[in-house]
């Protein structure tokens, strides 16, 4: 009764994150009576892998002002996946241990994550304050399974980490997240921050006149910064190809290894940040698979997700 009372009267909020190299993008979701009042999408960058203090500052002001609101994540530890059963008696089979793991089930297979990973990824965000919700990436990838009757391979491709999944409408086969890891990417990254959090500091403590400044130089310095950072993204871009190309192609043969009936029609990519064409026509003409491109935000699809099991009861 009066949870019914409080979905009638008071502003609920669900609050997606979503935490990719150096970016964090959030989106804030303020309901009432079942309707959205409010969608607020924000992407900043992490600073020395932290999420930014005007970030943190919008997060408590609708913790503060909205006492309903909620929390959630998708989780990105490679010690998950996704198996085709719902019996805990099989598990052992795919070599998992149910002590060691936590299993989501769902009518035709489950998900699985590590239990100490759970308690390391609540630990890490512990200034955003408690985690209500923590999704396994395989949920968004059967969502998006559910829209389509070919039996085929997704992905939800970030920066840093993969999750892919072998599924049809009904089920999915396999299911695994993979952490993309590259030295030149990381010391790229590394430099990026220390770029920005100059920046910053410079802006904080700027006391100049801005009539003073030269605009036209500042905009060709802009332009040139711009176009060195797009040109090390691309290049950024092809070598993680490389590696998603091998990735797939290793996984495909194992599938096919163990499933001579079920032919793998297309690839889905679930793309968060946008890969670049000749990064995806490069793991095209390798694999030699029909793949199309699906955008997708984690932050947005955890923010409705969560919106949704709260009408739902199950929140």
């Amino acid at each position: 009764m009066l949870r019914s009372l409080a979905k009638l009267f008071y502003s609920k909020v669900f609050i997606g994150i979503n935490l990719d190299q150096e970016t964090c993008c959030v989106n804030i979701l303020r309901t009432k009576g079942g309707k959205i009042k409010q969608n607020i999408k924000t992407k900043t960058k992490l600073i020395d892998n932290t999420i930014a203090m005007e970030t943190l500052k919008l997060i408590y002001f609708f913790k503060k002002k909205y006492p309903l609101t909620y929390i959630g994540m998708m989780s990105k530890t490679q010690n998950q996946g996704a198996i085709p059963s719902i019996d805990p008696q099989s598990f052992i089979q795919y070599e998992l241990s149910i002590q060691q793991n936590l299993f989501i089930p769902f009518q035709t297979w489950s998900a699985y994550i590590n239990k100490r990973d759970c308690a390391e990824i609540a630990k890490q965000y512990e200034d955003i304050g408690p985690l209500d919700s923590l999704f396994s990436p395989f949920v968004f990838i059967f969502l998006q399974a559910r829209k389509n009757e070919k039996f085929a391979l997704y992905i939800i491709q970030e920066k840093e980490t993969l999750s892919l999944a072998i599924c049809d409408h009904q089920q999915i086969h396999y299911g695994k997240t993979f952490h993309l890891h590259d030295e030149e990417m990381a010391l790229d990254s590394q430099s990026n921050q220390e770029t920005i959090s100059s920046l910053d500091h410079l802006l904080e403590n700027l006391d100049q006149d801005i009539d003073t400044l030269d605009l036209d130089g500042f905009k060709a310095e802009t332009e040139e910064d711009e176009e060195h950072q797009e040109k090390a993204e691309e290049l950024n871009d092809f070598v993680r190809a490389t590696h998603i190309a091998q990735i797939l192609e290793e996984t495909i043969h194992h599938y096919y290894q163990n499933h001579k009936s079920s032919f793998i029609n297309e690839i889905v990519f679930l793309d968060t940040y946008g890969i670049s064409p000749d990064a995806f026509k490069y793991i095209q003409e390798t694999l030699m698979i029909d793949m199309h491109i699906v955008p997708f935000s984690p932050s947005e699809a955890v923010a409705s997700l969560m919106f949704e099991e709260y009408q739902r009861n199950a929140l």
